[in-house]
């Protein structure tokens, strides 16, 4: 709608068009008539224009119901437009556009379209009539309809809606996240999930490692987690933390003992020895010198030679045999 002068606030500058004299079917202002470009005919920014936009697209229009029980999704409708609710006649008014109407509002589907004395009369605009959906448009304002405020209707003719939607599938309840919502005959129940405790609509977790409700290996340690546990099979041993078994620590794809050790499998467990002649921890030997240490079994009339792991023992001059007797 225009907006005469004095609800506009002034501009500065420039005055670049008057007397614009538009048809309504241009898509633009400087294809409209007017007096030329900078030949304002002595107006001052007092005489500045401007208009206030509605758009007319409904697409995205909201809807709402209206009495008594509309909160229990049966009421009439109204849609807003134009920065107003208004209401929608019932002319040609079926279960189809109940169905849009309601699933618009969050409800499963329509049981009624309700008309006439079933629905209480509004007052002010009626802004749609012969409203036509296919019944699976996603919003009200996808529907054909008359335009908007064109109407033969009173408001004895405003069109309803009853819809069906329990609690729980239009989230209208206070059970916790970790909680289930299951309808009952005009209400509902909170259950608290599997793995948590309470009245439903406050659920706690279970600690079932604490409380020992776990299904954990004798091999396997519980971890708490929200919800659940996880069973982590212990340190030597491999499976899903329920069944879990000995890992051959000394099985040669995963032998942890030095190459001069030897390995001995144990459960969940393993023991790393070093050789006789070396000298460690197993998972590092290092060699033995007899000789200098003086451990060999070389006797007097013979010399200590150190090798790696072991020793010999040599003869001395003029010496032989096994215990190095003289000739």
């Amino acid at each position: 709608m225009p907006i005469q002068s004095r609800y506009v606030r002034k501009g500065t500058g420039q005055i670049w068009l008057s007397e614009v004299n538009c048809t309504g079917t241009e898509r633009s202002l400087s294809t409209c008539s007017h007096s030329g470009w900078g030949n304002n005919n002595l107006c001052s920014h007092h005489d500045d224009v401007g208009v206030q936009c509605f758009s007319t697209d409904v697409t995205n229009a909201p809807v709402r119901l209206q009495g008594p029980l509309s909160h229990n999704g049966t009421g009439r409708v109204e849609i807003f437009h134009s920065g107003q609710w208004g209401t929608i006649c019932d002319d040609s008014w079926d279960i189809d556009d109940a169905h849009v109407v309601c699933r618009q509002l969050g409800f499963r589907y329509a049981v009624r379209a309700l008309r006439g004395s079933s629905v209480p009369a509004g007052s002010g605009n009626i802004w749609l009539d012969d409203v036509n959906c296919a019944g699976n448009e996603a919003k009200l304002g996808n529907c054909h309809h008359s335009g908007w405020g064109i109407n033969n209707c009173g408001h004895a003719e405003d069109a309803g809606v009853e819809c069906f939607g329990d609690e729980c599938f239009r989230e209208n309840h206070n059970c916790s996240t970790n909680a289930q919502c299951i309808s009952t005959s005009g209400s509902y129940l909170c259950k608290c999930n599997l793995g948590y405790t309470g009245n439903g609509s406050i659920c706690k977790d279970i600690n079932e490692c604490a409380l020992n409700l776990s299904n954990c290996g004798s091999q396997a340690t519980c971890v708490n987690n929200n919800g659940s546990f996880t069973c982590i099979c212990n340190a030597g041993f491999t499976g899903n933390g329920v069944s879990c078994t000995d890992i051959n620590e000394c099985s040669p794809s995963i032998r942890k003992c030095h190459s001069n050790a030897s390995c001995k499998n144990s459960i969940g467990s393993f023991t790393c020895s070093c050789n006789r002649g070396y000298t460690g921890n197993g998972t590092f030997c290092h060699d033995v010198d007899e000789c200098s240490l003086g451990t060999h079994s070389c006797n007097a009339n013979s010399t200590c030679v150190n090798i790696v792991g072991s020793f010999l023992c040599t003869c001395d001059r003029e010496r032989n045999g096994t215990s190095c007797q003289g000739k």
